[in-house]
C-alpha cells in the first residue's frame, strides 16, 4: 500500500519552467526535510525492534515484521525522495539549459538589430569606426558559437544520459531538438547578418575611401587651379625664373597624384562594375566629375606651361633686346667720341681702332637678325606697346649707330687730312718765315760789290723759293680745297689757314721783289761797270793762270795731273764766263738804250771785254791740244780718278752713322740704302771696266822713274781697297738701318700698346656700382667679361712688345737701355691694370652673389608668406574631413620640413656673404634675421594649427562616440517602451 508521503514524493510534478522546477525543488526539499525528521523515529523503531527481539518479545515476529515492513518503506521513501530529486535536478538543468538558450537567442536578436542597421558610415572615419565595432560584434558572434554547441549538447545530454527508472519522465526530444533547430537558426542568420554587414562595411568603406581620396585631389586641384589662376605679375626673367620652378615643382607633383587619380578612377570605375549598392549614386558623379577636374586641371597646367614658356622666351628677348640696346648705346658713346687725335699718329691709332669697330659692328648684324626673328616668333598678346616699340628703337639705334660711325670714320680721316694739312701748312709757314727772315737779314750794302753780292743772292733765292716754295703752296692749296670740297667740319678753319699760308707766300713774293728792286736801284749802271771791270780782272787772271801751267808735258806726273786739274778748272769757271759775258753783251744792248749817253763807254768796256775773252778762249783751245798728248794713261787716271770721287762718296752715304727717328724714316733710309746698293751694282762693271783696263795698262812692274804709271798703279790698289771697304761699310750701315727699323717698330709698337692700356685704365677707372638689380649685375659681369676678353686681345699685342723687345736685349741692340725702359714700363701697366681688373672682376661677382642671395631670400620669403597664408587658415573650425585634413597638414608640414634645408642653405650663404662683405653685412644679417623670424613664426603657425586640428579631431570623435551612444540609448528606450507582446513564445521571447 503506498503512503502518502511516497504518493507525494512520486508525483511527477517537476514544472515547465526554471521558476516551476525552482518552486518544485523547494518544496522537493521541504518534503525532505520533514521526512528526514522521520529518521529518527524510523530508527528508534528499528532500535526499539531489536531491544524487543533482544528481550525475548513474545511477538517478536509480528514486530520484526512490522519492522522489516517499516524499513522497507522508509528505504522505498529514501529511494523515491533520491529519484525525485534526481529528476528535479534533471529538469532543473534541462530548463536552466533552454533559458540560457532563449537568453542567448533574445541577446543575439539584439545583435541582429544592430547588424541590420542601415548606418554604414557617412564619413571615413565613422565607416572605420563601424568597422572597428564590427570587428568586435564578428569577436562575439564567434564567441557565441562555442555557447551554442556547447548548449546544444547540454540539451542533447538530458535527451540521451536517462536511465530506464527515468525513461518514462524524461522531457520530449522533440523539444529539445526543436530548441537546437531554434537556436542553431538563429546563431546562423546571426552570421548572416554579420557577413553581410562585414560587406558592407567593407563596401561602404570602399566607397568612403575613395570619396575621401577623391575630395583629397579635388582639394588639392581646386589649391592648384586657383594657384594657377591667379595673376602672374611678370616683370623680369627673374619673376619667370621664380614662375618656372614653381611651375615644375607643380608638375613633379601631377606625376604622382595623375598615378593617384588613375588609380583612384580604376577603383571607382570597378566599384561601379561590382554594382556597389551604393556605387551608382555616390561613386559614378564623383568620378565624372574628378575626371573633368583632371582634365581641366591638366589643361590649365598645360596653357601654364604654354605661357610660361612665352613669357621666358618675351623676357629673353626682352633681356636680349636691352643688352643690345645698352650695347648698341655703349658703342654709341664710343663711335659718338669727339676725340679726333692731337695728331697725325693718334688720329691714325684711332682711325684702326674704328675699323675694329666698324668690323665689330657689321658682324653685330647677326645678332640684330636675331632679334627680329625672335619678336616675330613672339605671341600677338606678347607685342605690347613697350615691347612692339624696342625692335624700331633697335633698328634705328643700329641704323644711327652705322651712320655715326661711318660719319666719324669720314671725320677721323677728315681730322687725319687735317692734322696732315696743318703739318704741311705749318712746314711750308715755318720755310716761309726763315726764307723771309734769310731776305730780311740781307744788307743792301754801301757800295757796288755788295750790291751786286745782294742782287746775285736775292736772285739766286728767287730761284730757289719759287722752285720749293711755289710747288709747296700749290700742294697745301689742293689739300685745303680737297678737304671743303669733302665738308670738312673744320672747313672755316682750314680755308683761313690756306688763306693765311697763301698771304703769308704772297707777302714773301712781295718782300724779294721789293728786296730785289732795291738791289737793283743800288747797283745800277756803276754796278755793270764793276762787273765788266771784274770780269776782263778774271779773264786775265784765268790767262796768266793757263800761261803758269805750261811745262808739264814731260814725265811729271805731279805736274801734269795738277795741269790737268788746273786746265779742268779753268774749263769749268770758262763756261760760266762764257755765260756771264753773253750776259754782259745783252745787259750793254740794254743799258745803252737805258744810258745813250753812257753808250761809247759801254761799247769800249764791252769790246775790251770781248778781245780779253777771245784771247783767253784761243789759248784755253792751244793748251788743250798740247795736253791731250798725255795718252792713255793719263786718260785712264783721269777714270780711276772718277770713280775714286765716287767712291769716296758712296763710302760717305754707306758708313754714315745717322739715325732715323721714326718708322717711315727708317723704312725712307733703308729704301735709299738699297737705292745705293743698286748704285754700287750699277758702278760694278765700272769697277770691273778699271781693274782690267789698269791691269792691262799699267804693268806689273813699273819702269823706273815713270811716276804716271807708278801713280796709276797706287790708284789701282787704292780702289780694289776701296770697292772692299764699300761694300764691307753698306752691309754694316745695311745692319744698323735694319736694327734702326726694329727699335723704330718697337717704339711705335710701344706707342700703340700705351694706347690700349690707357684704354683699359679708361675703364678700369669707371665706377661699377650702377648695377641696382640681378640683371643689371649679371649685364656689368658680362661687360667686364668681355672687357677680359679684350684684354686677352690686348695681352697679344703685349706679349709681341715684349718679345720683340726680348729679341732686342738678345741681340744687344744698340737702343737696349731705352726698350728695356718701355718694355718694363709696359709690364708695370698691365700687371696694374690686371690687378685691378680681378679686383673689379671680383666686386662684381660679390655683387651678383648680393643679389642673387637677395633674390634667393625674396623668393623664399614670398614662399614663406604663401605657407603661412595656408597655416593661417582656420580650417579646424569645420569639422567635416578632418582626417583628410590632418593628413594634408601632415603633408603641409613635411614640405615645410623638405624646405628647412633651403633656408639653411640661405642662411650659410648671408653669413658668408657678410663675413666676405662687411659693408653689407648690416643689411645681409636684417635679411637673415627678418627670414628666420618668418621662418619660426611659420613654424608656431603650422604647430598651433597641427594641435587645434588634432583638438578638433578629438573632439569630432568624441561627439561621433556621444552621438553612437545616444542612437544606442534612444534604440534600447524605443524597444523597452514598445506595447508589442508578441503572439507567439518565440516573439514574447525576442
Amino acid at each position: 500500500k503506498e503512503t502518502a508521503n511516497q504518493r507525494l514524493v512520486s508525483t511527477d510534478t517537476l514544472g515547465d519552467d526554471v521558476a516551476a522546477v525552482e518552486a518544485s525543488i523547494k518544496k522537493h526539499e521541504a518534503i525532505e526535510t520533514d521526512i528526514k525528521a522521520y529518521e529518527e523515529r524510523v530508527m528508534a523503531l528499528t532500535e526499539f525492534a531489536i531491544e524487543l527481539s533482544e528481550e525475548g518479545y513474545h511477538d517478536i515476529a509480528r514486530i520484526s515484521r512490522q519492522n522489516e515492513s517499516v524499513t522497507e518503506l522508509w528505504h522505498q521513501l529514501l529511494a523515491l525522495l533520491t529519484s525525485k530529486r534526481r529528476r528535479l535536478e534533471a529538469s532543473m538543468g534541462l530548463r536552466k539549459v533552454f533559458q540560457e538558450m532563449l537568453d542567448l537567442i533574445d541577446y543575439m536578436d539584439e545583435m541582429k538589430i544592430g547588424l541590420l542597421s542601415d548606418d554604414y558610415g557617412k564619413h571615413l572615419a565613422g565607416v572605420e569606426d563601424l568597422l572597428q565595432k564590427h570587428s568586435l560584434v564578428e569577436a562575439d558572434v564567434a564567441a557565441l558559437a562555442d555557447r551554442v554547441a556547447t548548449l546544444s549538447a547540454s540539451a542533447q545530454k538530458h535527451a540521451d544520459d536517462v536511465s530506464e527508472e527515468e525513461e518514462s519522465y524524461r522531457v520530449d526530444p522533440g523539444l529539445i531538438a526543436e530548441r537546437q533547430e531554434e537556436l542553431n537558426s538563429s546563431y546562423g542568420e546571426l552570421q548572416e547578418f554579420s557577413s553581410v554587414r562585414r560587406s558592407r562595411l567593407e563596401d561602404s568603406l570602399g566607397v568612403q575611401q575613395f570619396c575621401c581620396d577623391a575630395d583629397e585631389e579635388e582639394a588639392w586641384l581646386k589649391e592648384q587651379q586657383q594657384i594657377l589662376d591667379q595673376d602672374d605679375h611678370i616683370r623680369d626673367m627673374t619673376g619667370v625664373q621664380h614662375m618656372e620652378r614653381k611651375q615644375q615643382g607643380l608638375e613633379a607633383e601631377m606625376i604622382g597624384h595623375e598615378r593617384r587619380v588613375e588609380s583612384i578612377v580604376e577603383s571607382g570605375n570597378g566599384m561601379l562594375l561590382s554594382d556597389l549598392f551604393t556605387a551608382s549614386t555616390i561613386i559614378k558623379p564623383r568620378v565624372a566629375s574628378l575626371d573633368k577636374n583632371w582634365a581641366n586641371f591638366r589643361q590649365s597646367a598645360a596653357t601654364k606651361r604654354q605661357r610660361i614658356e612665352q613669357y621666358q622666351f618675351l623676357y629673353q628677348y626682352i633681356a636680349d633686346a636691352e643688352e643690345t640696346v645698352d650695347w648698341l648705346s655703349m658703342m654709341e658713346q664710343v663711335v659718338g667720341s669727339s676725340e679726333y687725335g692731337r695728331d697725325e699718329y693718334s688720329t691714325q691709332a684711332l682711325m684702326k681702332k674704328h675699323e675694329t669697330i666698324e668690323e665689330e659692328l657689321l658682324n653685330y648684324e647677326k645678332v640684330i637678325s636675331a632679334l627680329q626673328l625672335q619678336f616675330a616668333q613672339l605671341a600677338p598678346e606678347d607685342k605690347s606697346e613697350s615691347v612692339s616699340r624696342m625692335e624700331p628703337r633697335i633698328a634705328e639705334l643700329y641704323t644711327g649707330l652705322l651712320d655715326t660711325s661711318a660719319r666719324r670714320r669720314g671725320e677721323l680721316k677728315g681730322a687725319w687730312e687735317r692734322h696732315k694739312f696743318w703739318r704741311e701748312s705749318e712746314l711750308v709757314e715755318s720755310w716761309i718765315a726763315d726764307k723771309r727772315a734769310m731776305v730780311l737779314s740781307l744788307e743792301t750794302g754801301e757800295d757796288v760789290v755788295e750790291a751786286e753780292r745782294l742782287r746775285g743772292r736775292l736772285s739766286a733765292l728767287e730761284v730757289e723759293v719759287r722752285a720749293g716754295g711755289e710747288g709747296q703752296v700749290e700742294r697745301i692749296d689742293g689739300m685745303a680745297r680737297k678737304l671743303l670740297e669733302g665738308g670738312h667740319r673744320d672747313g672755316e678753319e682750314i680755308e683761313t689757314r690756306r688763306d693765311h699760308i697763301k698771304e703769308r707766300w704772297i707777302e714773301f713774293l712781295e718782300l724779294l721783289q721789293r728786296r730785289k728792286a732795291e738791289a737793283a736801284a743800288a747797283s745800277g749802271l756803276q754796278e755793270f761797270y764793276h762787273t765788266v771791270d771784274e770780269t776782263i780782272k778774271w779773264i786775265n787772271e784765268k790767262a796768266v793762270l793757263l800761261e803758269n801751267s805750261r811745262g808739264a808735258e814731260g814725265k811729271d806726273l805731279d805736274a801734269v795731273l795738277k795741269e790737268q786739274r788746273q786746265l779742268q778748272a779753268i774749263e769749268r769757271d770758262l763756261l760760266a764766263l762764257a755765260d756771264k759775258v753773253g750776259t754782259l753783251n745783252a745787259d750793254a744792248k740794254s743799258l745803252s738804250g737805258e744810258h745813250p749817253e753812257s753808250a761809247d763807254g759801254i761799247g769800249r768796256r764791252m769790246d775790251e771785254l770781248n778781245r780779253v775773252w777771245k784771247d783767253l778762249s784761243d789759248q784755253m783751245t792751244n793748251r788743250r791740244a798740247q795736253l791731250g798728248e798725255s795718252g792713255n794713261l793719263q786718260v785712264y787716271l783721269q777714270d780711276i780718278v772718277a770713280f775714286q770721287a765716287w767712291l769716296s762718296d758712296a763710302y760717305i752715304r754707306a758708313s754714315s752713322n745717322e739715325l732715323p727717328s721714326s718708322v717711315s724714316q727708317s723704312e725712307e733710309k733703308l729704301k735709299q740704302h738699297k737705292e745705293l746698293n743698286a748704285e754700287m751694282n750699277a758702278y760694278t762693271p765700272t769697277y770691273q771696266n778699271i781693274t782690267s783696263s789698269g791691269k792691262r795698262i799699267i804693268p806689273d812692274a813699273p819702269a823706273e822713274g815713270d811716276d804716271l804709271q807708278a801713280e796709276a798703279k797706287r790708284r789701282l790698289v787704292a780702289v780694289e781697297s776701296d770697292w772692299a771697304m764699300l761694300w764691307d761699310a753698306w752691309e754694316g750701315r745695311q745692319e744698323l738701318l735694319i736694327a734702326s727699323l726694329a727699335y723704330q717698330s718697337f717704339k711705335r709698337d710701344g706707342e700703340h700698346v700705351e694706347v690700349l692700356l690707357g684704354e683699359e685704365e679708361t675703364y678700369l677707372g669707371e665706377g661699377a656700382e650702377g648695377a641696382g638689380s640681378l640683371d643689371e649685375a649679371e649685364v656689368w659681369l658680362k661687360k667686364h667679361e668681355g672687357f677680359e676678353e679684350k684684354m686677352a686681345v690686348h695681352d697679344e699685342s703685349v706679349n709681341a712688345l715684349m718679345e720683340a723687345g726680348r729679341k732686342l736685349e738678345e741681340e744687344e741692340h744698340y737702343a737696349q737701355e731705352e726698350v728695356q725702359r718701355i718694355a718694363h714700363d709696359v709690364h708695370l701697366r698691365r700687371e696694374a691694370n690686371r690687378v685691378k681688373a680681378a679686383e673689379r672682376k671680383a666686386y662684381l661677382e660679390a655683387s651678383l652673389a648680393l643679389f642673387q642671395f637677395h633674390r634667393n631670400t625674396d623668393e623664399l620669403d614670398d614662399w614663406i608668406s604663401e605657407k603661412a597664408a595656408v597655416a593661417g587658415e582656420e580650417t579646424y573650425r569645420d569639422p567635416s574631413n578632418m582626417l583628410q585634413k590632418l593628413k594634408k597638414h601632415k603633408a603641409f608640414e613635411a614640405e615645410l620640413e623638405a624646405n628647412k634645408p633651403r633656408l639653411d642653405a640661405i642662411l650659410e650663404t648671408g653669413n658668408a656673404l657678410a663675413e666676405a662683405q662687411p659693408d653689407s653685412a648690416s643689411s645681409i644679417h636684417g635679411r637673415l634675421d627678418d627670414l628666420q623670424s618668418h621662418w619660426s613664426n611659420l613654424r608656431g603657425k603650422s604647430m598651433d594649427k597641427d594641435r587645434k586640428l588634432s583638438q578638433a579631431n578629438d573632439q569630432g570623435e568624441f561627439s561621433r562616440a556621444c552621438a553612437d551612444f545616444s542612437s544606442w540609448l534612444s534604440d534600447t528606450m524605443s524597444a523597452l517602451t514598445s506595447e508589442d507582446t508578441g503572439k507567439t513564445f518565440r516573439a514574447s521571447i525576442i
